[in-house]
Parts: structure tokens; sequence; C-alpha cells
């Protein structure tokens, strides 16, 4: 790791950062920031980049330090790149190494590097630090297959179990959507299935993914958009939904009464509403429903590994 390291002093003499985290406060409260500070638009920022998931809002700089700005928490040098290679690592995520914040992370880089808001030294200097974090979560047992998608599969296969016949939709058609269908095939319940919508943005590409793998199940499945689609809301039993950049896209629309829906959206898509039973990453701790926690041995071998990386630079 030695020669990894060599790279990241530039980094960390030079890594700021302002954030808000639901460790701070509620993740209620972190929507609202993310919101007022443009969610939707603000995907990169000048010598830096940001992330904005469920659980935190951050706004990395590597030219010019931030001040404290209200209502952030600050931090710089050393401990601010401690921070971010903790986040990496998945020790800061509800689903401890958990790997989808990994991947929103390295999108994050990529798209501001694309745009020029970062520079080449800046994005080399980021991608040794993404080697050095998935170093850490292969030598500490870091990693786990769960996320919110497969244990909202689970909270559905336990559902489904329990009825005779369901008619269930599927809001979304990314990587979340696909890990949560997945998972669904793999628990073999299709025979619980009446039928399927799944509703999307885009539907070319959803289309063809369905036409794959319509030959392991007896279940059809409607592929419809946003647009068109939101009518079989009203005729669904349980609703699985992880779509960006929708903030309460669903709130008016009607349910079925005493429907179960799941929505890891963030924002959240779905409004609450009585006689509906409604699970969000904000009303829910995901974490109390893992199945495969990882251990507080492996968690704290990670942080000793962390700690090394972080002391090796300051000497």
């Amino acid at each position: 790791m030695q020669k990894e390291l060599s790279y990241l002093h530039e980094l960390v003499k030079n890594i700021s950062c302002n954030f808000i985290d639901a460790r701070s406060t509620t993740k209620d409260y972190l929507g609202q920031i993310a919101q007022s500070n443009n969610l939707e638009e603000s995907t990169n920022t000048q010598g830096g980049f940001i992330i904005s998931t469920c659980l935190r809002y951050e706004k990395y700089n590597f030219r010019n330090k931030h001040d404290y700005q209200s209502p952030f928490l600050y931090t710089h040098g050393a401990t601010c790149l401690r921070r971010l290679l903790s986040i990496l690592v998945g020790l800061h995520s509800e689903i401890v190494g958990e790997r989808e914040i990994l991947l929103q992370i390295t999108k994050s880089v990529n798209t501001a590097h694309e745009a020029g808001c970062l520079d080449e030294r800046e994005f080399q200097n980021l991608l040794k630090l993404f080697d050095i974090s998935e170093q850490i979560r292969q030598t500490c047992g870091l990693n786990t297959s769960e996320n919110y998608s497969t244990i909202a599969a689970d909270i559905f296969i336990e559902y489904l179990s329990k009825r005779k016949s369901s008619t269930i939709t599927i809001v979304g058609g990314g990587y979340m959507a696909e890990k949560f269908f997945g998972s669904l095939l793999r628990a073999g319940l299709f025979s619980k299935i009446q039928k399927i919508f799944w509703i999307n943005r885009s539907t070319s590409r959803l289309k063809e993914y369905v036409a794959e793998i319509n030959n392991l199940m007896d279940v059809h499945i409607d592929v419809l958009d946003l647009e068109q689609g939101s009518h079989v809301l009203k005729d669904s039993d349980a609703i699985f939904c992880a779509l960006s950049k929708s903030p309460y896209l669903y709130r008016n629309e009607e349910y079925r009464e005493n429907s179960f829906i799941v929505d890891v959206s963030y924002p959240q898509v779905f409004a609450d509403k009585q006689k509906v039973n409604l699970i969000t990453i904000t009303n829910t701790d995901f974490y109390n429903l893992s199945k495969n926690t990882i251990s507080k041995e492996n968690i704290v071998m990670a942080n000793k590994e962390i700690d090394k990386v972080i002391f090796s630079l300051k000497t």
C-alpha cells in the first residue's frame, strides 16, 4: 500500500469539506437541506465534487478550503480525508459494508472530472484513495451483498409468503430495482404473484431486460413509463420503489387500501396515507432488518487500517 500512499500527500494537504449527515441530524432534516441546496442540480462543484445520498450531503473541495457554512459542519486535512475514506469503506453506511456508497461516490467523482470540476491530478489522487478503500474492504472483510433493495426484497418475500396471490409494482429501473427483482427471482415465490407492473422513466432498456428473463417465470410483466403507469398503483397490493430525483412524485396518486409499499428512494416518492403500510428510509432502521451484519471485530480492524493510512500521510 505504500506506493499508493505517496500519491495522497497532495490530496490530504488540500482537501476540505462542508457536510451534514444522519449522524448529526435526522434523515428528514437532511433531506430538506439537500433539496434547499438544489439536490437535482448540484452534481458538481468547481475544484471538487458533491456526495448526496439518503444519509449525507457533502461538498468536497481540493483548491480553495471551505469556510464554515451554516447549517453544515466543516472539516479539512487529515480528519477530512479520514472521513472520506471511512465513507468509501462503508463504515458510515446504515448497512455497514454495503457497496452502493462506493458506486455513488465513484459516479460523482467521474461526473465532476468529465465536467472539468476536477483536474487530472485531483482525479488520479481520488482514484488512488478508491484503490486503498478496496484493499481495506478486502483485508477486513468489510463487503456485504446486502443493501436497501435486498432488505426490501426480504420484507416483500415475507409479505408474499403470507398471501395467496398479489399484484405487485416495481417503480424504477436502475441498479437498486434490478437487485430487488433478482432477490425475488432467487426466492422462487412467483406462484404467489398474479401480475407484475414495472414502471420507469425510460422503458426501452427495461423491456429488453424483461424479455431476457421472461423465460425464468410464469408471471407476466407489464412495462410502463412514469406518465402512463401511475394508474396501476391503485391496483397493486405491494409496491417497491427506487427512483431518483422524484420527491413525492406519487404523493397525490390513489393507492390501494391496505397496500404494502417499500420506498427506498431518496427523496421518497410515495406519501404516508391512512390504511397504507409505507416503509421508507427515513421511517425505518434498515440496519436492524439486516441478516448478515458485519462483525464488530471487522469494523475495529477496518478503523485501525484507516488510521494507519492517515498516520502515514502525516509523517
